[in-house]
């Protein structure tokens, strides 16, 4: 999916400054360096079935402020971005509305894409919609079945991550927040 032309970036003259976030993990306030020199940001992009919001704009500033920040201090950032292209929400205002809703998500993403450069944020890296990422999903989703790691129908699924760390699922698959799907792998129980 092609994401929206971003404004120029210029680095400031003098050092910058390292933000300082909230880490839930630890629950403390700490400086947010990016390990080995790079940064990776996944933000969780819209659901295109009406017009941006102000709470789309508000998300998108936050995380823009970041990633000025984090390139200001001369860190390469890997932004990326999905667009939930196939949801209840846009089925629902497609029916209503009575039009096609892969049209309808067409056109709000475009509309979500002319705001972004209205507001000059900058782009992402990748901007990844779900219905173009469905065969990846389906193999992913086979993937953990195949491995056992599917909760069993009816049974509730426990949190992934409960204390922020590297978990090891009862399948035998480690992970760690920040994983992507093509670094999963079996380890030994």
């Amino acid at each position: 999916m092609e994401s929206w032309q971003s404004p120029s970036f210029r680095r400031l003259p003098r050092a910058g400054t390292s933000p300082r976030l909230y880490d839930t993990a630890r629950g403390v306030v700490s400086e947010a360096v990016p390990a080995f020199g790079a940064a990776r940001m996944y933000v969780c992009g819209i659901t295109p079935y009406d017009a941006t919001h102000l709470g789309h704009a508000a998300t998108m500033i936050t995380f823009d402020v970041l990633n000025r920040v984090w390139r200001d201090n001369g860190f390469d950032v890997n932004y990326v971005q999905n667009v939930t292209d196939i949801d209840d929400p846009l089925f629902e205002r497609a029916d209503r509305d009575g039009v096609d809703w892969a049209d309808l998500g067409r056109r709000e993403t475009a509309l979500f894409r002319e705001d972004m450069e209205a507001l000059s944020i900058l782009a992402p890296r990748s901007y990844i919609g779900a219905v173009e990422s469905m065969d990846e999903i389906v193999a992913l989703v086979e993937r953990l079945s195949d491995l056992g790691g599917l909760p069993a129908r009816g049974r509730q699924r426990r949190p992934l991550f409960p204390r922020g760390g590297r978990t090891r699922l009862r399948w035998g698959i480690e992970v760690r927040p920040g994983d992507h799907a093509q670094v999963l792998r079996r380890t030994r129980r």
